[in-house]
């Protein structure tokens, strides 16, 4: 059906004005739609579809704001560990040396003091065997004596109390 532009005009002057009216509010509809169709329904969906994307790279952002915040609080967590793992290192050298020159059960009193010292309170002890303990700490163990103080026994000749503060060489 091809028509040329004589025979659409002979069509066109042929319908009545009603019809030609409706003709012409159908066509801006169908102008109307298709302009819709193709660009104001792309345009949307694309905005969408670009909200979306921003919705869940907000989110990305604060979990891993929430995450790093986890790291945070655990490598605190950690170094505190790390120096309660010390002092209990420190503490349980002390002790076994302490048993094993067996002076332990003149050991009144350990504080832990910082990082890698202790406070030592040792009452009514041989001063060999305490000297013979110290050397061990120092030797054997990397445990110096950072402060003594020393009491003479007022009973017993050869025996002192003390109070010693004892500090790791690791660090």
């Amino acid at each position: 059906m091809n028509l040329t532009k004589i025979e659409v005009f002979q069509r066109w002057n042929g319908l009545t004005l009603r019809e030609q009216l409706l003709a012409v509010v159908t066509i801006i509809i169908v102008l109307f739609y298709g302009f819709y169709s193709i660009v104001v329904l792309p345009l949307s969906a694309e905005k969408q579809n670009i909200q979306r994307k921003v919705i869940a790279q907000q989110e990305i952002y604060q979990y891993l704001n929430t995450l790093s915040e986890e790291v945070k609080d655990l490598r605190n967590h950690q170094q505190a560990q790390t120096d309660l793992t010390e002092n209990a290192v420190l503490i349980t050298r002390v002790d076994a040396s302490s048993e094993q020159i067996k002076i332990k059960s003149a050991i009144d009193k350990i504080i832990p003091e910082g990082d890698s010292k202790l406070i030592i309170w040792l009452d009514v002890v041989s001063f060999d065997q305490l000297i013979d303990w110290l050397i061990e700490l120092e030797k054997n163990q990397a445990i110096s004596v950072a402060k003594i103080s020393l009491l003479q026994d007022e009973v017993k000749a050869g025996f002192v109390k003390a109070k010693i503060e004892l500090s790791s060489q690791n660090k």
